[in-house]
């Protein structure tokens, strides 16, 4: 289910893509491929993945169907990897793209289908200038996700990072959601404890800057909340046993709630900031915005007051500030709760600001953000 909100209507359309959820589904791999039309994938994935149990079952269920296998997926996306992943399958002779792994393989795919469309500078939504659209001939895209915050394959969106600018490159079409999706449960076993956490509440962080877009609507809203409780109760009990494949599978229902949620409603200040520190830092995706969105939700105090009681439910909160709960939630994951714990120097907090706020996504703001004010927040919690 996607929505189309803008302050004049809430447009609700069925949801273009399949997604499966089902355990050891990744042994179906061939006759999912099949499913799209395609014969024969370019695997796209990284080291540990390609070298490891995953890789093994992709492979033998792929048999003939693997055309070849790009094991070189970095975190952020370099533009480097989506050069060398689209030469491979130009030279393959694969007709489909398959990701297996975590939001940067994913991506990886989403470029790689941009980059075999032409030039990526046409394509990019960043540029603020007419962009072409991907053509009908862009090659089909199964994703299998193996992280606990796997909802980016239902985006449109991608990012490169420009090696020269170490700014990302950002991405918009259709055409780059995945046809299928399969969420695999069993697969998430293997995400290890930094890692689950990490995009667990990198998701969560999507799902507050939902109830706070200025295009949130009861849809996205509610959408949202159930999607925090389940992952909060999701990363509780994965940390209590990692292996308990019901606690992994409640966490890709989250994701894709989530997902859905922002997809519609739109994200905000901590994920336009996460977008600049990661590619200029190379820091974990989703641990620049856990830090910075504290200070976003008090800055927007006012607009989660009426999802307040909810959300610190979700959170379970005890009644406390919402914002001081996901701080103890992100504390108690082990994650880092300040920028300069993460390498940002002080002197570069008015560049990143200035930068944050010229990003799209800063439109979604309840109210007009300028730089001077997206400092402060940096500054609360450098």
């Amino acid at each position: 289910m996607t929505v189309i909100s803008n302050a004049d209507a809430v447009v609700l359309k069925s949801w273009p893509k399949e997604l499966h959820f089902e355990r050891g589904g990744v042994h179906r791999l061939g006759l999912l491929l099949k499913r799209l039309g395609a014969r024969r994938a370019l695997v796209i994935t990284g080291k540990t993945i390609a070298g490891g149990s995953i890789g093994a079952d992709v492979r033998a269920a792929l048999g003939g169907g693997l055309a070849a296998l790009y094991d070189g997926v970095l975190p952020h996306t370099p533009l480097a990897t989506v050069e060398a992943a689209a030469e491979l399958y130009a030279n393959s002779g694969a007709d489909a793209l398959i990701s297996v792994g975590g939001g940067s393989a994913t991506d990886t795919a989403k470029a790689v289908a941009v980059r075999l469309a032409g030039d990526v500078n046409a394509f990019r939504l960043d540029l603020g200038a007419p962009r072409r659209a991907l053509p009908a001939s862009t090659p089909p895209h199964l994703a299998v996700p193996t992280i606990t915050g796997a909802g980016n394959v239902l985006l449109p969106t991608a990012g490169i990072l420009d090696p020269a600018t170490r700014v990302k490159m950002l991405f918009d079409d259709t055409l780059l959601i995945p046809q299928l999706s399969l969420l695999d449960a069993k697969l998430l076993v293997h995400c290890g404890p930094e890692l689950t956490s990490v995009t667990g509440i990198r998701s969560i962080v999507g799902c507050v800057e939902a109830l706070i877009s200025r295009r949130r609507n009861p849809f996205s809203t509610t959408l949202a909340l159930e999607a925090i409780r389940l992952m909060r109760e999701s990363l509780a009990q994965t940390a209590r046993d990692p292996r308990d494949v019901d606690a992994r599978e409640r966490s890709l229902y989250s994701a894709v709630m989530g997902t859905i949620a922002t997809g519609n409603a739109g994200v905000t200040g901590a994920h336009a900031f996460g977008l600049i520190a990661g590619g200029r830092y190379g820091s974990a995706h989703g641990v620049p915005h856990a830090i910075v969105l504290p200070a976003v939700m008090r800055a927007f105090s006012p607009v989660l007051a009426p999802h307040a009681a909810a959300l610190n439910l979700a959170l379970a909160a005890d009644a406390q500030p919402a914002a001081d709960a996901f701080e103890r939630l992100v504390r108690e994951a082990g994650m880092a709760t300040r920028l300069r714990d993460i390498g940002i120097p002080r002197a570069d907090l008015a560049d990143l600001a200035a930068q944050t706020a010229t990003l799209p996504m800063m439109q979604n703001a309840p109210r007009a953000v300028d730089a001077a004010e997206i400092h402060s927040w940096l500054e609360a919690v450098w």
